[in-house]
């Protein structure tokens, strides 16, 4: 007999065909799961394909939601990422439609931006 606190899983799958087991509540910040799912459904089977997200993303992703869900900050989170990493989650903060993940990825790269050389910034951002 299931508990009403039990979480439902939603499976999905990142563009190098990792399954990922991620419980409902904590994706469904995400308004394009949210939306894949109304479409394809939700019950067990149902795998929900992100072509545009890495496995090393998405677990990424899955974990500032459980920490933004638990209202654990996400400053220590950002701290070991470097630039690239921290890139990739903003635009897949874009794909996934997850607004505050998106917020604080440009608040870091703003952050760090302030402590680097302008040569440095126009070579990494390709200017």
């Amino acid at each position: 007999m299931s508990s009403l606190l039990e979480n439902k899983v939603v499976r999905l799958k990142s563009s190098d065909n990792k399954i990922f087991e991620v419980d409902e509540c904590i994706i469904m910040m995400s308004k394009t799961i949210k939306t894949m799912m109304e479409y394809l459904g939700s019950d067990d089977q149902v795998v929900i394909p992100l072509e545009k997200v890495d496995s090393k993303t998405l677990a990424l992703v899955g974990e500032w939601c459980a920490n933004h869900l638990a209202k654990v900050k996400n400053t220590k989170f950002v701290e070991g990422l470097d630039l690239d990493v921290i890139l990739h989650l903003m635009y897949t903060s874009y794909y996934l439609d997850i607004k505050e993940l998106g917020d604080q990825m440009r608040e870091t790269i703003a952050d760090r931006a302030q402590m680097k050389a302008i040569e440095e910034i126009s070579e990494k951002f390709s200017f």
